[in-house]
């Protein structure tokens, strides 16, 4: 097969992955009220089930990012997907409040490694002029389970119930493993469908060398503490596109549980086209401005665009302009997950897993903060208060993005200027 319709069945592939990936880590957000039924939950158990994903998720990144770059990219990936499909089985099957705080504490843990090795993945298979769209595929096959999710699962559970929903999305999960253990290899040289082996000489034989993760480089880089508060600010507003949202339609503007797919679809939607946008945005700037405005420029400028955003949501008293706003919100945020994926690529080289994974840990802890802050915030002030903390949050995010300099790479003397060593560095 040729190099080229290789690369996007490993991009189709990797994509499906992250599907499912955001499948089943949004569903319990729209089944969390018959889940508190059900199970007899306080209001702050079914924050604490909320925002328990996220803590496990954090704090795995940098260890099972080197786990996939000690025992492969492809292993690992098909090896997190059917934990966290199982774990998302044992949702479904929870008894007790312990029992559902464990499974979803599992779900994060077995997720965390999902797109630190999808980044590295990407960086084996992709020149850097191509990094920033093959980035947004993975990332617009996230938002897509996102929207399916936050769609179709108000539908299921008013017919199936809530078990029944999510040990179906596990089975998909199933699936999914199975498409990508047979499509994907960790380079273009170690896979058997390869046409023509002469395409593949830009690439090294092993993509990337088994070495020690430079815990202490990664510590002291000024670039890697800067992406750690943009991603912390940045998740803390828009986690609640995943964990709020739903309550605050059902709460604030008595949307019935027949009408909540719909609303609440539709910014996930609408922010399904900042990942396609995305990265073609970051490889224009990049092209234009060099590396350094290439990806800072979308990394401060968007998440100013959602904190203006999140400020209309506090004022606005109907329900699809709100809708609306939110969209425009995802739709700036997920606008920079490409810029951010790539940023990663570009200053962490060979540690481009570990190097996304360190910023999405600190993304993962404002998650994790995300819906106790917020739910805190709502229950003394109100919904529109909540939007105003997201719009801080947000203006913390765009401050870090527009000082950071992808070419500045976390090992110094790689590069001249940003410019690749290499075709495919």
């Amino acid at each position: 097969m040729p190099i080229h319709r290789l690369r996007l069945l490993v991009l189709a592939a990797t994509a499906f992955v992250a599907f499912n990936m955001y499948m089943d880590r949004v569903c319990l957000s729209h089944v969390i009220k018959d889940v508190q039924a059900d199970l007899l939950l306080s209001d702050r158990q079914k924050d604490l089930a909320l925002s328990a994903f996220f803590w496990t998720y954090a704090f795995a990144q940098v260890p099972a990012a080197a786990l996939g770059k000690r025992y492969g990219y492809r292993l690992a990936l098909t090896l997190y997907l059917l934990l966290w499909s199982w774990y998302t089985g044992v949702t479904g099957l929870a008894g007790s409040f312990a029992g559902l705080l464990f499974a979803r504490l599992m779900v994060g843990l077995t997720e965390a490694g999902a797109y630190p090795t999808a980044s590295a993945l990407v960086r084996g298979w992709f020149p850097l002029p191509m990094r920033g769209r093959a980035s947004s595929a993975v990332a617009l096959g996230g938002r897509a389970g996102l929207v399916l999710a936050l769609f179709l699962t108000p539908g299921f559970v008013e017919n199936y119930g809530w078990r029944i929903t999510l040990l179906g999305y596990a089975g998909v999960g199933l699936f999914a493993a199975v498409f990508f253990w047979l499509a994907a290899r960790d380079t273009p040289n170690q896979h058997p469908w390869v046409k023509d082996k002469i395409d593949l000489l830009p690439y090294p034989l092993r993509a990337f060398k088994a070495d020690v993760l430079p815990l202490r480089l990664f510590l002291t880089d000024r670039n890697l503490w800067l992406a750690s508060v943009n991603q912390f600010g940045v998740n803390i507003g828009w986690a609640f596109l995943i964990t709020k949202m739903s309550g605050y339609f059902t709460d604030y503007h008595h949307v019935v549980q027949a009408d909540l797919g719909e609303i609440s679809a539709m910014p996930a939607l609408v922010g399904c086209g900042g990942m396609i946008f995305g990265g073609v945005l970051t490889d224009g700037l990049t092209k234009r401005f060099g590396l350094r405005l290439g990806r800072s420029l979308p990394l401060g400028g968007l998440p100013a665009v959602a904190m203006l955003a999140y400020l209309g949501c506090a004022i606005t008293h109907d329900r699809w302009v709100a809708a609306s706003l939110i969209g425009v919100m995802a739709l700036s945020i997920d606008c920079a997950n490409p810029a951010y994926w790539a940023f990663s690529q570009d200053v962490g080289r060979s540690h481009a897993a570990a190097s996304l994974a360190w910023g999405n840990m600190f993304g993962q802890i404002g998650a994790g903060f995300s819906p106790l802050v917020l739910g805190e915030v709502q229950s003394a002030y109100g919904w529109p208060a909540v939007f105003v903390a997201g719009a801080i949050a947000f203006s913390l995010a765009a401050l870090a993005g527009f000082l950071l300099d992808a070419s500045r790479p976390v090992e110094q003397g790689q590069s001249v200027a940003g410019q690749p060593a290499s075709k495919n560095d």
